[in-house]
């Protein structure tokens, strides 16, 4: 059980979330509260007077904030502007809202059809068809999947 947090812990941890609201960065919110990074991961870490939820919290209102200057800008929009920086910021901060569609990379499949085969070699084994052949490595490994969840 971490040891009861001070006063002054207390509100070097407020200053730092109020900082990071409003900078969006660690080193910055850090060095306007005076503070080290390492004490911030240390903070995150232990959950220090429950820091990791307060921390998210603090970094959503600024994503909010980026995302309401995203809106007023595209409504000040000329020729010339650009929100390149936005786009990128937005991208990190709210990714699941903002970023672009992926797919995994068929090394990534390949990699993961090893391991399924080397950690479940009985699931694995299966019938090769001529089709399975023209299956990319993703679509493969999903056809694992699906016999495994079968058997």
């Amino acid at each position: 059980m971490p040891a009861p947090i001070g006063p002054d812990t207390a509100q070097k941890q407020q200053m730092f979330l109020d900082a990071l609201r409003e900078a969006g960065t660690l080193r910055k919110s850090a060095e306007l509260a005076h503070v080290g990074r390492s004490t911030v991961a240390q903070w995150r870490a232990d959950n220090v007077n429950g820091f990791r939820a307060r921390f998210d919290e603090a970094l959503d209102d600024f994503a909010d904030k980026l995302e309401a200057k995203m809106f007023e800008l595209l409504g000040e929009m000329r020729v010339g502007h650009n929100p390149t920086l936005l786009i990128f910021a937005l991208k990190a901060l709210r990714p699941i809202k903002y970023r672009e569609l992926t797919q995994i990379p068929d090394e990534h499949a390949r990699t993961l059809l090893k391991r399924l085969e080397e950690f479940a070699p009985k699931v694995v084994a299966a019938p090769e068809s001529a089709d399975a052949a023209q299956l990319s490595p993703m679509e493969q490994v999903e056809q694992l999947l699906k016999r495994a969840g079968s058997a």
